[in-house]
């Protein structure tokens, strides 16, 4: 098994873990077909993505959960809830920033939709990139790895509100 596989299993354990101390119920079901159920809606799911939504599809709430969010606000979308839209977006990433037209999907929100978490095709052809979404048409890289977001998402990291100062150059 690669360690990236490695990695990502043991943060999907870890998030399971997270939620349940919420009251979010983490419900892993190996006998459905999540990239499968994106297609039908137009997504494609990185294989990474695939593995989430197979230990748990977005956040299920437990009926004594008055909040429709984790306790800091954030919001998963389940792969019934995914939408990718071709859009022009100003991507600003440790490279710099230039404006492109791409697929994006979002997948996580904060505070009811005050922002968004998505992620786009890598520029190079290969994997993807995370990132903030604060308005419709910016995009600031968090990450290339969806274990590195979970982890950033569990520790409730600071990155994770950073949308609007640019890189230090």
């Amino acid at each position: 098994m690669p360690n990236s596989i490695k990695i990502l299993s043991a943060t999907l354990e870890v998030l399971a873990d997270f939620w349940r101390d919420q009251a979010i119920l983490a419900v892993p079901d190996k006998s459905w077909n999540p990239q499968a159920v994106a297609q039908a809606n137009g997504v494609t799911l990185p294989d990474d993505f695939v593995a989430l939504y197979t230990c748990s599809n977005g956040m299920n709430l437990s009926l004594e959960r008055s909040q429709s969010t984790d306790k800091a606000g954030f919001y998963s979308l389940s792969v019934e809830e995914l939408r990718t839209e071709q859009r022009e977006l100003v991507v600003d990433s440790m490279s710099g920033t230039e404006t492109i037209i791409t697929s994006v999907t979002p997948f996580f929100d904060y505070m009811h939709w005050s922002w968004q978490y998505a992620f786009i095709p890598n520029p190079t052809g290969d994997g993807y990139q995370i990132g903030i979404m604060s308005t419709d048409t910016s995009f600031k890289v968090i990450t290339s790895s969806l274990a590195t977001f979970l982890s950033l998402y569990m520790e409730n990291a600071q990155v994770l509100y950073d949308y609007s100062r640019p890189w230090p150059r």
